[in-house]
């Protein structure tokens, strides 16, 4: 468990950057250019509605809540990656117009957009959902089926 939360931010991160990037291949895209490595708008693709990248987007943010429900099993990992999240998404809206009006470079400029992504966002949303669920989880419950609840199915086997 502790290689887990030890390496729980990186996913987070990556998820944050790929949001990110995405997002901004799409505003270019529907402005009429493409944002090369360094930032800098340069080439020119004819302007148009992306909606394959936002599909793109939609789906990563999908796998991430899937994936994290799936490692994300004890309450610290859960924590570690709500902190991570969050810092993210604060750090973006803070220095949102000054990396946006400098133009840095790409990987502050997906940083920066990625961190303000409605799907990071979501994701948020849905790793606090989780958390406050309960202290076992959605990840780790193991459930009796509704009919064991119900006395139905132990009922019936004792009445034959």
């Amino acid at each position: 468990m502790q290689k887990t939360r030890m390496f729980a931010p990186i996913p987070a991160l990556v998820v944050v950057l790929l949001e990110g990037y995405l997002t901004l291949q799409s505003e270019g895209i529907s402005k009429g250019f493409l944002f090369d490595f360094a930032g800098v708008p340069s080439i020119l693709v004819p302007q148009r509605y992306p909606w394959e990248i936002q599909l793109a987007a939609l789906l990563l943010g999908f796998v991430a809540v899937v994936a994290y429900r799936k490692v994300a099993i004890d309450e610290r990992t859960k924590i570690v990656v709500l902190g991570t999240l969050v810092a993210a998404a604060i750090l973006s809206m803070l220095f949102y117009g000054t990396v946006h009006s400098t133009r840095t470079n790409l990987f502050a400029m997906t940083l920066i957009n990625g961190g303000t992504s409605p799907m990071t966002l979501g994701f948020i949303a849905a790793v606090s959902a989780d958390a406050m669920r309960g202290k076992a989880g959605a990840a780790n419950v193991r459930r009796r089926p509704a009919a064991y609840q119900r006395g139905w199915i132990a009922s019936r086997k004792y009445r034959s």
